[in-house]
């Protein structure tokens, strides 16, 4: 393999790190807005703490994005660490990084699989929180007044 190839082979699995970093961001605008949300419950009323139960469903949504987020860079590590392999392996010719580097490129897409399950659950949480708080403002809305004629 010339050196063009090797390149070429070493660049795969940067463009995974490419589909992590945007998995990354999202998940990282998505913890913004979480904790934002938090730090207004908390601003907007004395009463609500730890153990309030909006604060409780907030805080396990938000621990749902802060796993995906350690899942996607943990895929980055494992691509990172491929890619340097199979520059290695075009200098060393070692065959068993050949194995080693296809481990750490199947232990980055599990990673990226895991903070993708996450995040699903995460979608399923922020779902499950709307309606709640949906179901919150009816039962505190009075009912509509009708007005009757003769």
């Amino acid at each position: 393999m010339n050196s063009l190839e090797v390149i070429q082979t070493m660049l795969s699995p940067v463009f995974m790190v490419s589909g992590c970093a945007i998995l990354l961001s999202t998940s990282s605008s998505k913890s913004a807005a979480v904790i934002d949300r938090i730090r207004d419950l908390s601003a907007g009323n004395d009463c609500i703490g730890r153990g309030s139960p909006q604060v409780d469903m907030l805080f396990r949504r938000l621990r749902h994005i802060r796993n995906a987020v350690f899942c996607f860079e943990l895929a980055i590590g494992f691509f990172l660490v491929t890619s340097l392999m199979i520059g290695a392996l075009h200098f060393t010719h070692l065959t068993h990084l050949d194995v080693l580097s296809l481990c750490f490129f199947l232990a980055g897409m599990a990673c990226v699989l895991t903070g993708v399950l996450f995040l699903g659950l995460e979608s399923k949480k922020a779902f499950e929180i709307t309606k709640e708080l949906l179901s919150e403002l009816d039962h505190e809305q009075p009912p509509a007044t009708t007005t009757h004629r003769p």
